[in-house]
């Protein structure tokens, strides 16, 4: 059954029948192709596009657009849940034969990106002998192997909930902290344990008591409610994740206005002491700088901070070196990098020298997507490029090759040995 012997007023074209992979083949063909044949249509005629989509949810709807001589029409609704996206693309097809009826045109053109096949030829049914249908369609490659997945992987989704992010999204203008991880969900509860715990100790305790009212005034509750609501949405909380979108990698944004101190702190505390602070981190970076990841951003934001970080006389005189990570952002690349934080430095730090054995001074950039996240890092070296981890690991190392305690440990052993000989004599 083709639609040429079953329909005599209802035609169709299937020039536009190229096989393509989607996610691989520059858009900019498809759209060559289609418009070698809309360009063919008659000024005349009246050309109705469709559309049917269907979403990991299961939610599907249709959608319509058609341009007259006297203006646009845009017409979009609702399909019964977990119906199949081939229903989705037949009942905006035949919603746009309903809607060209209405018009007195003797040639209707319906360009549509579903496969033509005989299972809906009776949509065409409906239309009257003085009406003309064209209708074209452009088909999709699939390979096999990629449907298949594709069915896997929705078949998954059909039992899951879509895990909505109730944080925020990184973006410009955060302090915070950068850690990799090898365990997302409880690094970001074992970060905010061990930087609120130092925090308490250098900036005090976030929560502070609320004032209790007098016994003698009467208390409205409505009112007490309304000030406790109003202070919780004002008041910021000192630490809070943003989603990164990068495997592997948190970002913890704070109030803090130095963050650098408060690594500083944890980093001396486990150089003092020898204890592992945590499982799940492995690196914590202090980030003072979150900007778009391109080059005028850089350098303006760069510019800014080190016009005050060079104030103090400690920092005019500084061995430097960039080191960069970019994750998920093919605009951007290291000598990219390297270049911008140099024009930077000759610009507002020339006494600075750059140095790659023995640097005091770490320029730290990450480029995560879109954002660019730079640090300032000083014993970038005795921090082990501040992991958590190896500073402790480095710690027990050192003490364990101190002579002190290795005298101490041959006295122990010693007298172990004459307390077993006294016994065997006895």
């Amino acid at each position: 059954m083709t639609p040429t012997t079953v329909l005599s007023n209802a035609s169709f074209n299937e020039d536009l029948k190229v096989k393509f992979i989607k996610h691989v083949e520059h858009p900019e063909l498809l759209r060559q192709l289609a418009l070698e044949i809309i360009n063919n249509i008659s000024p005349r005629a009246l050309v109705i596009y469709t559309d049917g989509s269907k979403s990991d949810s299961g939610r599907t709807g249709s959608g319509i657009f058609m341009k007259t001589s006297t203006g646009e029409f845009r017409y979009r609704f609702r399909n019964p849940d977990h119906s199949s996206v081939f229903r989705s693309e037949l009942t905006a097809i035949s919603e746009a034969l309903s809607l060209a009826l209405d018009f007195k045109v003797p040639d209707v053109w319906i360009l549509t990106d579903i496969k033509l096949n005989k299972n809906f030829f009776f949509v065409f049914t409906l239309i009257p002998k003085n009406h003309q249908v064209f209708l074209a369609s452009y088909n999709k490659k699939k390979m096999s192997s990629m449907n298949e997945n594709k069915k896997r992987k929705n078949k998954k989704k059909y039992f899951q909930t879509n895990k909505m992010h109730k944080s925020g999204v990184l973006e410009t203008g955060l302090k915070g902290f950068l850690i990799t991880c090898n365990n997302e969900q409880r690094c970001v509860k074992e970060s905010y344990n061990l930087l609120n715990e130092f925090a308490d100790d250098l900036f005090g305790t976030e929560i502070k008591n609320a004032e209790k009212p007098s016994c003698s005034t009467e208390v409205d509750i409505e009112e007490e409610l309304n000030k406790e609501i109003e202070n919780i949405k004002s008041n910021k909380r000192r630490f809070q994740q943003v989603c990164t979108k990068v495997k592997g990698i948190l970002f913890i944004n704070t109030t803090i206005s130095d963050p650098t101190s408060l690594v500083t702190s944890i980093f001396e505390n486990v150089l003092e002491t020898g204890q592992k602070k945590g499982r799940f981190i492995l690196k914590m970076i202090p980030i003072v700088i979150t900007c778009k990841a391109t080059h005028n951003d850089i350098r303006k934001h760069l510019d800014e901070y080190l016009q005050e970080f060079t104030k103090d006389d400690t920092d005019k005189k500084l061995s430097y070196k960039t080191e960069s990570k970019i994750r998920h952002n093919s605009n951007i690349s290291t000598s990219h990098v390297i270049w911008y934080v140099r024009e930077s430095v000759e610009k507002y730090a020339r006494d600075w020298t750059a140095s790659l054995t023995e640097p005091q001074l770490i320029i730290s950039v990450y480029v995560l997507r879109s954002i660019c996240c730079i640090g300032l890092l000083k014993n970038y070296v005795a921090y082990r490029k501040y992991n958590l981890s190896e500073v402790a690991i480095a710690n027990s190392k050192d003490n364990s090759e101190d002579p002190v305690t290795t005298q101490r440990l041959e006295s122990n052993t010693a007298l172990s040995v004459g307390s077993e000989e006294n016994t065997e004599s006895c």
